[in-house]
């Protein structure tokens, strides 16, 4: 079985599972905003919690995806500045992870 993981906001929710080693573990929501523009792998470490940190021992690779850039969009403010220039607006937009291809492993027994 591999985990099931949803796409919620700017964050995914890998679904809770028993594995024989480690027990019961609960489903955990991780916001991917801080790892915009990055190659991520999700790992399932033997204290049962989740590490998104490649330099540390890991119990179990779960998933590996690409998050995508944050997008920015400019527009004019109506606004003219000192030198008669077009004074602009820079909006940050949400994460969208809706396109974002997961390759899930499966789960430990």
């Amino acid at each position: 079985m591999n985990a099931k993981i949803t796409v919620v906001g700017p964050s995914i929710k890998i679904g809770g599972f028993t594995c024989e080693k480690l027990g019961k573990l609960a489903a955990k929501t991780i916001d991917l905003t801080p790892y915009a523009g990055q190659h991520v792998r999700v790992w399932l470490d033997q204290d049962g919690s989740y590490s998104l940190d490649p330099r540390s021992n890991h119990y179990w690779q779960i998933a590996e995806f690409d998050v995508p850039e944050i997008g920015i969009v400019e527009s004019d403010s109506g606004e003219v500045g000192e030198a008669g220039e077009p004074v602009m607006i820079r909006e940050v937009l949400p994460l969208e992870l809706i396109d974002v291809e997961f390759t899930v492993w499966p789960l430990p027994a």
